[in-house]
């Protein structure tokens, strides 16, 4: 919409947009649409010039672009849910938003991060080289078996938050054992707060 003279432009998608960004230097927009697991760009002055970019079986339904603009960090909140046939009730079926991907905006290459839990938000530090993911305990988590899926659940029933270094996509997990209600990234980009 062009709020001087009030006139819109209809950009046709595959589905709805689920969360929609502007690049910092405010000449792209990029729009996530995750009923059809995808990602839509175009130039602001350009905005029949689209790009549409499959994010295959990631249903990315947020982004958060990186303030010098290089990337954008697609991601999803929503854990998976499957309804039952029997009495038509939603049950999660399991945390699978454990990852994130990162869209570099000069090449268009899509990068999956591995997560080892569910994202509930992401914040970009303002240098733009790290994101900090904020984690939820997933109380779906059941009795385990093995040690690995021992600890697996022990992870799962926890809070916490991981750093992401945007370039490598080397993630660091820390639980934390208390719900975390806020985020804060210093200026300088040297400390967060959770």
């Amino acid at each position: 919409i062009d709020l001087l003279s009030k006139e819109a432009t209809l950009i046709p998608t595959s589905s709805p947009p689920t969360d929609i960004d502007l690049s910092p230097d405010e000449t792209e927009v990029v729009a996530v649409l995750r009923q059809s697991s995808e990602v839509v760009r175009f130039g602001l002055d350009t905005p029949d010039q689209v790009t549409v970019l499959p994010l295959v079986d990631l249903p990315a339904g947020q982004v958060a672009m990186t303030p010098d603009g290089k990337y954008a960090v697609l991601y999803t909140s929503v854990q998976s849910k499957t309804l039952n046939p029997d009495t038509a009730q939603e049950k999660i079926i399991g945390p699978l938003n454990e990852w994130l991907v990162l869209l570099d905006m000069d090449s268009g290459n899509t990068r999956v991060v591995a997560l080892e839990k569910g994202v509930k938000a992401v914040e970009v530090s303002p240098d733009g080289q790290r994101a900090v993911v904020v984690h939820d305990q997933w109380l779906g988590a059941q009795a385990a078996t093995t040690s690995a899926s021992q600890l697996t659940n022990e992870i799962d029933r926890e809070f916490g938050f991981s750093v992401v270094d945007i370039a490598s996509g080397y993630a660091k997990l820390e639980l934390t054992g208390l719900r975390p209600l806020g985020l804060l990234i210093a200026p300088d980009s040297q400390r967060g707060f959770v």
